[in-house]
């Protein structure tokens, strides 16, 4: 399975053995995302492991980051569909590389969501956003609020049954780990 760290803000960021370890245990692409200067940024498609470690060291301490090495389960091996995926219910805006935004969220995962076919265009994990956290994530910001918020906690650990394991971060910095 994949695999997931979360560093918070002005922590030390892994080090490159660490990083090296996640890597080779997921060789299939990797990516971060993390809040810098009130936004979000994520890099993934990060397909070796000194482009992955070049961008996992411009990262500053400062920031709160999301590091996901994926191993393929579902979908195929392409930059598209490394982690982390915007939180948007478009599946094109899902699959890009490079983004960064002012507002919203990034979701990395780990597991399979076996209820979801598989096709080349996407994965398990790109349905998923698109079919149950894009919805939450509206429902919150129609009201001012965040898909982090504390009272769709129980929903997203429901969602992620037994064997998954998600790990979202916004704008700001706020992380949250469910499964």
């Amino acid at each position: 399975m994949c695999i997931i760290a979360i560093k918070p803000k002005n922590v030390k960021a892994p080090n490159q053995h660490i990083l090296r370890n996640m890597f080779v245990a997921n060789p299939d692409g990797a990516g971060v995302a993390f809040n810098h200067k009130g936004n979000l940024h994520i890099v993934k498609g990060l397909m070796t492991f000194d482009e992955f470690y070049e961008i996992c060291s411009q990262i500053p301490d400062e920031s709160a980051v999301i590091y996901h090495a994926r191993i393929q389960t579902s979908g195929g091996i392409c930059k598209e569909l490394t982690h982390p995926f915007l939180l948007d219910k478009n599946i094109e805006k899902q699959r890009q590389t490079i983004i960064k935004i002012d507002k919203g969220q990034a979701v990395a995962h780990n597991g399979i969501f076996n209820e979801f076919s598989t096709k080349e265009q996407n994965n398990d994990t790109t349905q998923f956003i698109s079919t149950y956290l894009y919805p939450l994530k509206h429902a919150k910001d129609l009201n001012n609020g965040s898909i982090l918020d504390d009272d769709f906690d129980k929903i997203i650990q429901k969602l992620c049954g037994l064997s998954n394991r998600l790990a979202i971060i916004d704008e700001k910095g706020n992380t949250k780990k469910y499964g």
